[in-house]
């Protein structure tokens, strides 16, 4: 009897322990595996956002991206051609121009992916001055057509763009001038992709743009036949990929950029007013470049899926040098060339030559 009360009180005792440490265990492991669940959901979160889109999408983004650098190089450059009836006093009264270009762009886009892009224009163009009391103004139509051909990391890229534009000059005797510019673009573009997996597929679609820039500014004469020639630029436009699917059966879509920048330049230059009636200008230019607006946006969508690869900020402060001169070889005949380089956090850089052929009457 004495003995028995010990055993049973150690026996509830055991129990009552074991109870307790078994209650404890399966806490704990309950704990543990709610721990796992949410690590495991964490996780999968941080793998999704963190997906690399394939090849063939990171390519299409990669030429599209360049198709609107074309774009915007060229919008800077339309402008840029009127310079010569602001910084020439002599421009004539009537001018046909034959402008041909060639250029080397390279950029950066997401995923530390680089590409190189050739560029080679040819324009013509016609003006018509009028004069009036206090200044005079040139009114002109011009008809541009670029071809490109790019390089990507994975697939290579060819686009053709036909672009017009309308444009006006309103200079001062004083030298303040205004010039305005509309432009409307066609672009096609085709691209094919592969890597070493053997992995391969081909885009095309097409492009709409439209925009418009006015520039102001003036020329004040500094010393015997040198100028500083200041101005300010402000460019808008759309730019439009049309939705398309490639040939693996990827959906491709773009968002419609509405996009513009702001220029602020200065030239200097000489101009020799006794070489042929003032035959010789030649110049030197810097510009700060600052593009704002709507970054590109793709989509790729499949099966269901769908996914928008990572962007680099596109709106981002650039610089623009170049050097130049246009000369007077007879009368009625005149030549520009010029050369020139932008450089900027997402666009490596872009080295530009022209060369153009003025006949007036």
């Amino acid at each position: 009897m004495t003995s028995a009360a010990p055993a049973a009180t150690t026996g509830t005792a055991t129990s009552a322990t074991s109870a307790t440490t078994t209650g404890t265990a399966t806490s704990a492991a309950s704990a543990a595996t709610a721990e796992a669940v949410a690590s495991a959901a964490a996780t999968s979160v941080a793998s999704n956002a963190a997906i690399r889109p394939s090849d063939a999408v990171l390519t299409a983004q990669d030429a599209t991206l360049a198709a609107v650098t074309s774009w915007r190089f060229g919008a800077l450059q339309a402008l840029r051609d009127l310079d010569v009836y602001r910084l020439d006093p002599n421009a004539p009264a009537l001018t046909s121009s034959v402008v041909s270009s060639v250029g080397s762009v390279e950029g950066g886009t997401a995923y530390g992916r680089r590409f190189q892009q050739g560029l080679t224009q040819i324009s013509s163009r016609s003006d018509r001055r009028f004069d009036y009391d206090g200044y005079r103004n040139y009114i002109g139509l011009s008809l541009k057509q670029t071809f490109g051909r790019s390089s990507f990391d994975t697939g290579t890229g060819l686009s053709s763009e036909v672009s017009a534009s309308v444009h006006s000059t309103w200079i001062a005797d004083n030298g303040v001038f205004l010039a305005a510019i509309g432009r409307f673009t066609s672009m096609s573009l085709d691209y094919g992709s592969s890597n070493a997996f053997g992995n391969n597929a081909r885009g095309r679609t097409s492009v709409l743009a439209g925009d418009m820039a006015i520039s102001v500014g003036t020329k004040l004469a500094v010393l015997d036949g040198i100028y500083l020639a200041p101005d300010l630029t402000l460019g808008y436009g759309t730019f439009a990929v049309r939705d398309f699917t490639d040939s693996s059966g990827v959906s491709i879509r773009s968002n419609r950029l509405t996009t513009g920048s702001g220029t602020a330049g200065l030239t200097l230059g000489y101009q020799d007013e006794t070489t042929l009636r003032g035959g010789l200008n030649l110049y030197a230019r810097v510009a700060l470049v600052q593009p704002f607006g709507d970054n590109l946006i793709l989509t790729a969508s499949k099966d269901g899926g769908t996914i928008s690869p990572e962007v680099l900020n596109q709106n981002r402060l650039s610089a623009d040098y170049s050097i130049g001169g246009r000369i007077r070889i007879q009368d009625g005949v005149s030549v520009l060339i010029e050369g020139g380089r932008t450089t900027g956090p997402t666009l490596a850089s872009s080295y530009t030559a022209r060369a153009r052929l003025d006949l007036t009457w």
